[in-house]
């Protein structure tokens, strides 16, 4: 199959095609909406993997351009296999199946996507109809909560492929990126921008979740759901408390990865 993967969080994506890469695909990857269509205009694609909150153009508006496409083509003299669109949500909700489906979906994970469901969605992939609708999809959602210790460990072994300095890459990696958002977010909530609040907790909590930084997960989704409402007047107390998390998931992340690298280069 030829697969277009459209992922927006740098770290995502790189989790994403590193995952596709081991179960044996060969991936394009783009990082918006505006990239899937203009990727769409030169190669056909068989499944797109489609990150639903990007930026600008969205996931299901990107899906309804694309099917908006298809219809056009069959109304005329021209014939588009329809494409398979996987959708990559972010958030566990009541209606999240029903919203991907009635943008055009055919179907859908929850982030972070475990390697055995991403193989199982593609192979439901395979089949290239238009009623291709997935029929043993996922009717409910993993919750999220407070848990300790903060890092799932065995969620970024994986990600690595077992390899301990792979993992200490991916940690380096996504510190990086978390150090960046936490500014970005401070800076913010200082000035009560709703819309930046949400857009920097949304994108700090995708890659949290796919890295399995799970103590800051639920903390950080609310901080999104403030900036989603417009009422950011509790933003610094939470922004304090992830704050803390994001110091203790650091400090559990170093005590971890030099432990065992120590014993690993014994």
């Amino acid at each position: 199959m030829r697969i277009l993967l459209a992922e927006d969080s740098s770290i995502s994506r790189e989790v994403a095609l590193a995952q596709l890469q081991r179960l044996g695909y060969t991936v394009d990857a783009v990082g918006n909406g505006i990239e899937v269509l203009q990727a769409l205009r030169f190669i056909h694609y068989d499944v797109v993997l489609m990150d639903c909150q990007m930026p600008g153009l969205d996931g299901y508006e990107t899906t309804r351009k694309i099917r908006q496409r298809e219809a056009e083509a069959a109304s005329g003299s021209s014939h588009i296999s329809p494409i398979h669109v996987i959708a990559m949500t972010a958030h566990a909700v009541k209606g999240d199946r029903e919203k991907c489906l009635s943008a055009g979906m055919n179907d859908y994970l929850t982030k972070p996507v475990r390697l055995e469901e991403l193989q199982s969605a593609l192979q439901r992939g395979q089949c290239h109809s238009k009623q291709c609708f997935p029929t043993d999809a996922p009717s409910s959602f993993p919750s999220e909560g407070s848990v300790d210790p903060p890092v799932d460990v065995d969620r970024l072994l994986e990600l690595a492929g077992g390899k301990q300095r792979k993992m200490q890459e991916l940690v380096d990696r996504y510190t990086r990126e978390a150090n960046d958002a936490m500014n970005h977010l401070r800076s913010a909530v200082e000035t009560s921008s709703a819309p930046l609040v949400k857009q920097w907790a949304h994108k700090l909590a995708g890659s949290s979740a796919t890295c399995g930084m799970l103590a800051l997960v639920p903390l950080l989704r609310e901080l999104e759901r403030l900036g989603q409402i417009a009422d950011v007047s509790s933003g610094p107390e939470l922004l304090r408390h992830i704050g803390a998390e994001f110091e203790r998931t650091q400090q559990f992340l170093a005590h971890y990865i030099q432990s065992h690298l120590h014993l690993a280069a014994k």
